[in-house]
């Protein structure tokens, strides 16, 4: 079987993954024989899962290295009850998966700033804070202390209650992505990018927010 799929990050209480033996952290690979494609989506997914009432259907999911198969009742399912899931892309030329960690103490600040882009919650500033020399900005929170990020609300609700050792799980990029550039302007970064705008003509654009949030506007050139 490929190392491709669809991660589950949540079960929702009282749903019927809840009361199957689909576990969080576990990859589905196939739904009723059909396999989950490289660059599926949850809702692809969901499609798959979702169907004529009093039928079961049958997973396949990857756990801790092995192969499991997991049979819900269709007769439970709507079209409403989505589990929380994410799909298990590859990490793009140049990117890294890094976990680190920071250690805060009581009135401390992480210093972060986030943003909800095309790629993920990207920290697209990093100020003075018990994070400013362990985070970039550019990095692409995955999870904190384990949990996973899917919002920059819940990702600060996450900070705020984080004390003592906290864990980052995250994506780093080597570079800028194609098409971008960065120089200094009065102490300051500033990004400078070109990107085709809605008339289909070259726009330039200057920016202090890290790059890696427009990035599907970005033209490789």
């Amino acid at each position: 079987w490929p190392s491709r799929g669809v991660e589950v990050l949540d079960i929702v209480v009282g749903m019927p993954a809840s009361r199957s033996d689909l576990q969080i952290g576990d990859v589905i690979v196939s739904v009723n024989g059909k396999m989950v494609l490289e660059g599926a989506s949850s809702d692809d997914v969901s499609a798959l899962i979702i169907g004529p009432k009093d039928q079961s259907v049958s997973i396949k999911v990857r756990r801790n290295g092995s192969l499991h198969d997991i049979v819900l009742n269709r007769s439970e399912l709507s079209a409403s009850q989505r589990y929380s899931l994410m799909s298990d892309k590859p990490l793009r030329e140049g990117q890294t998966k890094l976990t680190l960690t920071v250690t805060r103490t009581a009135g401390e600040l992480f210093g972060l700033a986030m943003m909800s882009a095309p790629t993920g919650i990207v920290i697209v500033d990093v100020q003075s804070g018990c994070a400013d020399k362990v985070l970039k900005a550019g990095d692409i929170l995955q999870s904190i202390n384990k949990q996973r990020v899917t919002s920059v609300v819940g990702g600060a609700a996450m900070l705020k209650q984080a004390m003592g050792t906290v864990e980052f799980e995250i994506l780093r990029s080597k570079s800028l992505p194609a098409g971008w550039r960065r120089r200094k302007h009065k102490g300051r970064t500033v990004y400078i990018g070109t990107f085709q705008g809605p008339d289909g003509k070259l726009v330039q654009k200057q920016t202090h927010t890290h790059p890696e949030a427009f990035e599907q506007l970005t033209l490789a050139f």
